[in-house]
């Protein structure tokens, strides 16, 4: 698989098959490396972490509006109010990432693409053209609702940015036994996800078993997002990898790799033409994971919940830190 990186798939680990972050961090300190002045001039850089609501707080005591109020338009005209107010933008944020054949076979270039109609397709394009993908239409058949062309009116045009959340991406396979799929989602998408194809892992396997880690999907879904919805403006709402408990969670050096290699994919996918705005990398502090509750550290900063609640900043925060200051003190 070809790159348009300076650093590739294949440069990563080649001679260290130990620790394949080591070629990623050589290359960060070397002078091909994106710095922050070298992104547009007001592109934003930061973090995110999960907001701390109260569904339907509203009517919960006082404790405050979440978003659920405004899904249920408990806040009619709140949308118009702010962006009046703060000239503010309304967008939306999908998590996944881009699909890869899983072979050379037709069925499976053809299923892969299939993955994409489906797992962004469905969302972006009634915001973009107005109506879902084609393939979904043939394939869900009457299950999928239709639009009005009064709602094909109100969403064509309706977002002001796409966030992206990507972590990693995966090899698409076309399955043809539907029985192995969940019937209930995706009997008609028929297709199967995979982290190895022919013997090969798509990018490297992260040393705590979380992602493999693969900052080309990244590149190569933003191309994808600026030719399919006539490059739009997008941010990266969330990147990011995680430590383990086993390990110190301050030593992170492989998160600070990490986060180089998908900086200077967001970098290249600007050189590019790609209309990308800002980066937040995931996440500020330790978070509680639906599926991992607080068996990984995610965190900038790490909360030691022997001591307080302790807030300490791992190595990969003081690094952030000074990447994006650096250039601002001369």
């Amino acid at each position: 698989m070809t790159t348009k990186y300076d650093l590739s798939i294949s440069q990563i680990g080649e001679g260290n098959t130990y620790n394949p972050y080591a070629s990623i961090l050589k290359f960060l300190n070397s002078s091909k490396f994106p710095n922050r002045e070298s992104f547009p001039h007001g592109f934003l850089f930061g973090t995110g972490s999960s907001a701390v609501q109260i569904e339907g707080g509203s009517h919960e005591g006082g404790r405050g509006l979440g978003i659920w109020d405004d899904i249920v338009e408990q806040n009619k005209g709140l949308k118009h109010i702010l962006i009046a107010i703060q000239g503010g933008e309304i967008g939306l944020a999908l998590s996944s990432g881009r699909y890869v054949p899983y072979s050379s076979n037709p069925e499976d270039v053809v299923a892969a693409q299939r993955l994409m109609d489906f797992y962004w397709g469905w969302v972006l394009d009634p915001v973009f053209h107005g109506d879902y993908p084609k393939i979904m239409k043939e394939l869900v058949g009457n299950r999928l609702p239709e639009f009005t062309k009064k709602e094909k009116r109100m969403l064509k045009g309706s977002t002001n940015f796409i966030g992206i959340n990507y972590y990693t991406s995966h090899f698409a396979r076309h399955e043809p036994n539907i029985t192995k799929i969940m019937a209930d989602n995706y009997d008609a998408l028929a297709v199967s996800e995979a982290s190895d194809a022919e013997g090969k892992i798509l990018g490297f396997k992260d040393q705590y078993g979380w992602n493999n880690v693969y900052p080309e999907g990244l590149y190569n879904f933003l191309i994808y997002i600026k030719e399919k919805y006539k490059n739009p403006k997008v941010y990266i709402t969330e990147n990011g990898i995680a430590s383990s408990k086993i390990s110190n969670p301050l030593k992170d050096e492989h998160r600070i790799a990490y986060v180089a290699a998908h900086l200077n994919a967001t970098k290249t996918a600007i050189n590019d033409g790609v209309n990308v705005q800002g980066y937040f990398l995931w996440a500020a502090f330790d978070t509680f994971e639906f599926q991992a509750g607080y068996s990984g550290n995610w965190g900038l900063y790490h909360i030691d919940f022997n001591d307080s609640l302790k807030r300490i900043p791992t190595n990969t925060a003081k690094w952030y830190k000074e990447y994006l200051t650096r250039d601002l003190r001369h």
